[in-house]
């Protein structure tokens, strides 16, 4: 017997919803990438976005998360595409949110949302 909310489970935007939340990464991975794919240094980074350098470190290492409009800006200065930005923003998003959980046994201190 179907519950009341069965057909809404398995429409079909809900399973392409599910889908596409599976391939979301922690933040910080992404932003690893696309910082390796730029070329650019923490250094470069922190000095165009006017921020000191040990805050990227921090979001490299997901120590700490950037604020919504860091994140497009960051993004922005490593060169990332339409299509990149909006995955980052995604994957930020999805980890502010705390939609999915992210452990690390490497971990030494937990999350700050700056």
């Amino acid at each position: 017997m179907e519950g009341p909310h069965q057909s809404y489970v398995t429409s079909p935007a809900t399973r392409e919803l599910i889908v596409r939340l599976r391939e979301i990464r922690p933040f910080y991975d992404v932003l690893n990438k696309y910082f390796r794919e730029s070329g650019l240094s923490q250094a470069d980074v922190a000095r165009k976005l006017h921020l000191d350098p040990s805050a990227i470190n921090h979001y490299l290492k997901g120590e700490r998360m950037p604020n919504g409009e860091s994140v497009a800006e960051l993004g922005t200065v490593l060169g990332c595409t339409e299509s990149q930005l909006g995955y980052l923003a995604a994957c930020w998003a999805v980890q502010r949110l705390s939609l999915i959980h992210i452990s690390e046994p490497t971990r030494r201190t937990p999350i700050s949302y700056a």
